[in-house]
């Protein structure tokens, strides 16, 4: 279902399954911020996607209680690659662990690629740490290609 910014207290578990998650996965790419810090942050993001319209909350839910969640931007396809005019990236999508492999976060991707098709989308996108096999095998299951790799310098 989608769901708008009155819903963004319940994602905080959700959260920080997928901090933890990257912090054993990605720690030896990068330290992570303190949780708090982390959750404040990107509660504030989406919370300006969401009042702007410039993103939507799918929310996975049973009998009321979140399970999972993805937070999908439409905007212009890639001005390089002909992979149409219009894209939607999925920002996050996180599923409780006691959930994962019970077809939510397919449920997820579905409710994205409906999102998409209803916005004229031509690309479905999502980024991942490389060290996260696990996402990318889930990624790769559904329809997802590896594409594009993108390199960090820290300067400090």
């Amino acid at each position: 279902m989608r769901a708008g910014s009155e819903r963004l207290d319940e994602l905080e578990p959700l959260w920080r399954a997928l901090y933890e998650h990257h912090a054993e996965v990605g720690g030896q790419v990068s330290p992570v911020r303190g949780y708090p810090e982390t959750w404040r942050r990107r509660r504030a993001t989406y919370e300006g996607w969401l009042s702007a319209g410039e993103a939507v909350l799918l929310l996975a839910q049973r009998d009321g209680r979140a399970l999972g969640y993805a937070m999908v931007r439409p905007g212009d396809g890639p001005a390089t690659w002909d992979l149409g005019e219009r894209g939607v990236t999925i920002e996050t999508l996180s599923v409780l662990p006691s959930e994962r492999g019970e077809g939510v976060g397919h449920a997820l991707i579905e409710a994205a690629v409906e999102y998409a098709r209803e916005v004229g989308a031509e690309l479905l996108d999502v980024g991942l740490v490389h060290t996260n096999d696990g996402a990318r095998r889930f990624y790769e299951r559904e329809g997802f290609g590896l594409f594009y790799l993108e390199m960090v310098r820290k300067l400090f």
